[in-house]
């Protein structure tokens, strides 16, 4: 039976494609997100959870990174695809390490353990974020002629958080 070129190019397509699909499972990415345990970070989480992605949560707020990480890692993984070492072909898992991005020692500490348990971090999504006072500080509330707030000097814990912070993970 003879089969045309357009049948045999196909054909290789789909091989390769399965192949691809294949080695994508096999080597699951390891990802940490900052910022993991609420709002987009959790969103994140998830995601990447759902991709079959080990993933490591950092955050300050250890009951809820806690809870967010048995809920996402039993949402997205399933009991044949629970691995730790990204050994097998099925879904990653999620983990929690309680850490102050600010500090340089937490993250040492944290992506440590990190490179402990799964071996690598392929992914690093550096989300951890705060605003002064519920306030963004990019745009500066509108001054008023008795207006306490504006003679307080800023303070620098949220640029530690939101840019320190980051630099640290990098």
């Amino acid at each position: 039976m003879k089969t045309n070129k357009k049948e045999g190019k196909k054909e290789r397509k789909d091989i390769l494609v399965a192949y691809l699909v294949y080695q994508g499972m096999a080597q699951r990415r390891s990802v940490i997100v900052t910022g993991g345990a609420s709002g987009l970070g959790k969103i994140m989480s998830s995601y990447f959870a759902s991709l079959g992605d080990n993933v490591t949560i950092f955050d300050v707020n250890a009951t809820d990174g806690a809870a967010v990480a048995r809920e996402l890692d039993a949402a997205h993984t399933t009991p044949q695809t629970n691995d730790t070492n990204n050994n097998d072909d099925g879904g990653g898992s999620v983990r929690f390490e309680e850490c102050d991005v600010s500090s340089w020692e937490e993250q040492k500490r944290a992506f440590k353990a990190v490179y402990e348990t799964v071996g690598r971090v392929d992914v690093i999504v550096a989300n951890a974020g705060v605003a002064e006072n519920g306030r963004s500080w990019v745009v500066p509330p509108v001054a008023e002629e008795d207006d306490e707030e504006l003679e307080k000097d800023p303070a620098l814990k949220v640029l530690d958080i939101n840019l320190t912070g980051v630099v640290y993970c990098m």
